[in-house]
This record gives C-alpha cells, structure tokens and sequence, in this order.
C-alpha cells in the first residue's frame, strides 16, 4: 500500500494506527536523484530552517539527520490512499476525508476564480494591481500579496488546485501579440516555477483565445511542452460566457493540468463544450431604464442592414463621428468593422461585445427600439457573474476591473466537472 503526501508516492510496509495518524515505516528516499530546489522544499516541510545557502550535499546531510525510518503522519495531511499499486494507472485511488480542498489564486484580479471556488479555502493569492488586491479583500476577506516577483515560491502556502488568468496583454489581439517575446510575459516564468516546485494535484489556466495562434502556434506548443515537462496531463478547450447564461460574447481558453503522481489521466472536456444556455441582453437587463441619449447622436440602422451574427452579436447602429476611413468602402456604414468599438450600438435581442480592460468610461451602448443607452455598471457585472458585489469607489477603476477578469460561472462548472469527474475528492 502507498499514499500521496504533499503530492509525492509514499510507500507503506507497516501500519500500526489508523485512527487519527498513520504510523508506518517508510523507504528510504533517494535523496541524490532530487533537485537542489526539491531539496528544500523538503527542508521546509521538515521544520530545518537556515538552510538556503547550504550546498546539495549538505542539505541531503541535514535531511539524513532529521528524517527517521518510522514517522507518524496526521490524516490530514495525506492526500489519498492508493490501496493496490498493481492496478491500472487510470483506475481512481480511494479517497480520505481531507476536508476543504485548497486552492492559490494567482494574478488573482478581482476573484473570477475564488467566486468559482468560494466553498474552497483559498490559501494564498496575489495581484500587482493595489485597487484589485481592495477590493479582492473587501469581497473575500483575503489579503493577496502583491507583486508575484516579491514572492518567494518556498513561502507559498501547499496547495490543491493552483489558478491563475495569468496576463493576457501579450496575448490579445488587443495587444500587440508579441507572446512570451512580450515584456509582461516574464510573469508566466514565474508560473511554471511555482507549478514546478509546489506540484499542485489541479492547475487551471485562463487566458485570451488568440493564445492558441501566436506565432503559428509555436506559444501555445511551448506552453503546452512546458506543463506536460512538469509531469502534468493536459487539456484545453476554448468556452464562450454566451452559452454559460451570460449575454456576453466572450471567447476564452481554459488549460487544465492533471498531476500525473496524482491521478494519471485527463479531465474531459466534452461537456463543458455541450453547455448551451444561451440568453440575450433584455433578459438580464433593467428594461424599464430610460435613460436614453440624444437621438440626434446615434443612427439605428435600417432593418434590412441588421444581422444577428453566429456570435449572437447584433449590430443595429452606431454613435456619429470617428468612422474609421482607412481601408474602408464608400457606403459601409452598416457594418459593424466601419466603426471602433465603444461607437458600436447592439440589439438587446443579442448579447453583448466582449467587456474590455481598457474601457474606463462604460460606452457599451444598447438598442431597446425605443432608445439608446449604455449598459450600466450593474449590468456589466451582471453579465460577467458579478452579481452582489462589492465594487471600487472609483468607476473607471470598476469598468478597468470586470474588463480583465476571469468569468466565475465557468469556473463554477470546471469545478462541478472536477467533481464529477472524480478529480476533486471531497
């Protein structure tokens, strides 16, 4: 018999006491075969303290002197009990009553991911941004640490399932789509270091769908290469908020990672990707609302020029002035690439255009065939999965904030797969 402790295979040649601790005789480790950083990490998990600047050797010397041959391990700390070591890889170990699961939350903005986990103890979490990291506290009562560089990996709290929506700018078509080359890209090296050295069972990932064609598609290789090198089994899958009950079309890509020490195979996707609850702007939105703008701003277009798009997007106007002109036809009004985004008017029968970072004054701009308006700040929270929130004072801050967040609805229903799926043992 085995058992996962801190995600590494323990292996079992005596049991004397099951009931609130397991003492048991445990091989001896081949300390030579780890790295200086795994190394520590075992220091840590040991109490040996003032150990960084000793050398390999000395600390597989300090390891030798303070692990003994019998140990007592309080249940709680084991993550489950493998009960035979001859059956298949892929047949799902007996789990143990370990309690809450525990989960990071790293670039942590407003808390798209904890929302998702809210009934999971969040044990750290962080963000560079010091209005992001208020109202992060004001909402969960969790203080994130800030800039994710000031951190030391060794001092991050043991974790079950790490998220991260890690910084999309270099990624977006919004940006300039410089990838890992990106400045702001140096922040993924310090996500695979934290994967690497706190080997979570779960890590779930979130950037923008454009994350996938960078460079032909080498980024996404990369990345891809790097998860599976850190020993996880990984899949992916593009999800629009539009078919998770939120009027919004939003596009984007969620990686799931799989410890292979911990389960050895890979969460499914397909039902993620069937989901199809679909819903349009008026039915989430104040209707009695008028808070309509000057008529003579804004021309609606004629019926035959409005098209629902596949996206379930309907361009039906837009606010007069700053027509882009540059590669554009004569008498293309109509179409919605004629005009930038905050001057584009949608149908309320529709959803609405993907919530953007960079909009700070909230122009999303709605059609109820009586008027136009802009969507309010409730109701861009609202179809994010924001609802019952506490906001920033500041309201640029507030369009900054629910622009770059990740979506919790999804996150809900990765986690409720998670279950399902017999990854998350609770």
């Amino acid at each position: 018999m085995s058992f996962l402790l801190d995600n590494k295979k323990i292996e079992l040649n005596n049991i004397t006491d099951i009931s609130s601790n397991i003492t048991c005789i445990i091989e001896e480790m081949d300390l030579t075969k780890l790295s200086k950083t795994e190394l520590l990490v075992r220091c840590e998990e040991l109490g040996i303290k003032k150990c960084k600047s000793k050398n390999k050797g000395e600390l597989i010397e300090l390891i030798n002197q303070k692990q003994t041959t019998t140990q007592t391990i309080p249940l709680k700390k084991i993550d489950f009990i493998i009960e035979d070591d001859n059956s298949n890889d892929n047949n799902l170990s007996t789990p143990l009553n370990i309690g809450k699961w525990k989960f990071i939350d790293l670039f942590c903005g407003i808390g798209g991911f904890h929302r998702g986990f809210i009934d999971f103890e969040c044990v750290f979490a962080s963000d560079i941004n010091e209005q992001c990291r208020k109202t992060y506290y004001d909402n969960y009562g969790v203080k994130p640490s800030g800039d994710i560089f000031n951190v030391k990996t060794l001092d991050i709290p043991q974790h079950n399932i790490l998220c991260a929506g890690f910084p999309c700018q270099p990624f977006s078509s919004a940006g300039k789509l410089q990838g890992l080359e990106d400045e702001r890209s140096k922040v993924y090296d310090k996500l695979i270091e934290i994967i690497n050295i706190k080997q979570p069972n779960i890590i779930i990932l979130e950037n923008v769908k454009n994350l996938t064609v960078i460079d032909q598609g080498s980024v996404f290789k990369r990345i891809q290469e790097d998860l599976t090198n850190l020993n996880y089994n990984i899949t992916y899958s593009i999800l629009n908020v539009s078919h998770f009950g939120l009027p919004q079309n939003r596009e984007r890509i969620f990686i799931i990672g799989i410890n292979r020490n911990y389960q050895n195979r890979q969460f499914n996707f397909e039902y993620l990707k069937s989901v199809k609850i679909n819903k349009s702007l008026k039915d989430v939105i104040d209707l009695s609302n008028d808070n309509y703008i000057d008529k003579n701003k804004y021309v609606i277009l004629e019926d035959k020029d409005i098209v629902k798009q596949k996206s379930g997007l309907i361009f039906c106007g837009y606010i007069k002035g700053n027509i882009r002109t540059n590669g554009t036809l004569p008498n293309t009004e109509h179409l919605s690439r004629v005009h930038k985004q905050p001057n584009r008017i949608y149908h309320i029968d529709g959803v609405n255009p993907t919530l953007s970072s960079s909009e700070s004054s909230g122009r999303y701009y709605i059609y109820d065939n009586k008027g136009v308006r802009a969507l309010t700040l409730d109701e861009c929270y609202f179809i994010m999965g924001f609802n019952d929130f506490n906001m920033n004072v500041k309201k640029n801050v507030c369009y900054n904030q629910i622009g770059n967040s990740v979506c919790p609805v999804i996150i809900k229903y990765i986690k409720d797969e998670l279950i399902k799926q017999q990854f998350i043992l609770i």
